[in-house]
């Protein structure tokens, strides 16, 4: 009897241990795909809850938006690309999988990014593990550009456990011909500041660690069209939730902006019946920038789906703006359309749905 009560003292013991360890075997792998629902603009959540053995409770937050996060194989890649990131000559720079984001546009010195990629390496030794990203890569004017780190980007030092905390800079930079130069830089700070429970409307995960993410980001860019430089600072928090026995997180939340302007959402990992109409990477809305705004504002959709309609009202419910026939990248002129200071709502309709979130114009 003595034997038993130890062995389920023993089993108690290691499993709240290990619910408070984020580990290599959490991290993303050739061919995962994670589906989410996602819930833009969300108010109702309080990111500053957390502890020890701690219970988390979003079983009543529900959405009906799905995204999906895809990692694929570095050969499946352009050859360009894969041809800078699996080149066994650099090793470091070797990347294990890649990850399709979605186009990136910058009006600014005619800075426009498709076919872009993430690609990421994962680090197993025998003194220690790390996930890591090693670069990026776009087409521009249809030239392939793959981009290293000049700092390599330390996502999680693995194993990482509860009560600690790690920091990690990086930057990338590139010429483009005709156009001008680009550079990103970030600081990564790391802290995993809770373990326990969570809870979502569809599972509840017993042994999850929380990690909260704060990434200070500046973007400079020097257009040969204006032969001006430009920059471009931004800060997102994530807070991220791993389970044991799962791979990548089961939830997260991701704010950005700062201070009553900031904007937040909510994700939380399901599986759908059919998954032939979710986007990768896309959430069913516009890529949104700058936001806050002065001038102007972009509605970016990408290669996403353009919606019928885009509306936007005052406070008052007041329609100010209305456009039944948008193009992939909608431009709007605050000044001619009489959008002064203050908050907005925008409604994009779809065929089938419609979404909302707010912009604020200083």
């Amino acid at each position: 009897m003595k034997k038993a009560y130890l062995f389920i003292a023993f089993s108690i013991i290691f499993l709240n241990l290990n619910s408070q360890e984020l580990n290599v075997l959490m991290m993303p792998q050739t061919a995962d795909t994670f589906f989410y629902r996602n819930i833009t603009n969300i108010s109702d959540i309080d990111e500053s809850e957390t502890g020890e053995n701690y219970f988390w409770d979003f079983s009543e937050i529900t959405s009906n938006n799905w995204i999906a996060d895809t990692f694929v194989s570095i050969s499946s890649t352009p050859i360009a690309y894969s041809a800078v990131f699996n080149n066994p000559m650099s090793p470091d720079y070797r990347a294990t999988i890649a990850s399709p984001r979605r186009d990136i546009s910058i009006p600014v010195g005619g800075f426009s990014f498709s076919r872009v990629y993430n690609f990421y390496k994962l680090n197993e030794g025998e003194d220690a593990n790390s996930f890591t990203q090693i670069g990026i890569a776009a087409t521009v004017n249809n030239i392939p550009i793959p981009i290293k780190h000049g700092e390599i980007d330390i996502i999680y030092q693995l194993p990482s456990y509860f009560g600690e905390q790690d920091s990690s800079y990086s930057y990338y930079k590139t010429a483009i011909p005709n156009i001008g130069f680009y550079q990103h830089q970030q600081t990564r700070y790391n802290y995993f500041d809770g373990y326990g429970s969570l809870k979502t409307p569809v599972e509840t995960y017993e042994n999850v660690i929380r990690v909260e993410t704060v990434i200070e980001a500046r973007d400079s860019i020097f257009s040969e069209q204006y032969n001006f430089p430009f920059a471009f600072n931004s800060t997102t928090i994530e807070y991220k939730w791993y389970a044991q026995g799962k791979v990548g997180p089961v939830a997260q939340i991701s704010i950005t902006g700062s201070g009553n302007n900031n904007i937040k959402s909510f994700k939380y990992r399901d599986t759908p019946e059919d998954t032939s109409n979710i986007n990768e990477n896309e959430v069913y809305t516009a890529n949104i920038y700058p936001n806050p705004a002065s001038e102007k504002i972009y509605f970016d959709f990408g290669n996403s789906e353009i919606p019928k309609h885009i509306r936007i009202y005052d406070i008052k419910g007041k329609i100010i703006y209305k456009n039944n026939k948008p193009s992939s990248l909608e431009t709007i002129n605050l000044k001619e359309h009489n959008i002064g200071s203050g908050n907005y709502l925008y409604i994009l309709t779809y065929k089938n749905k419609e979404h909302s979130s707010t912009i604020i114009v200083r």
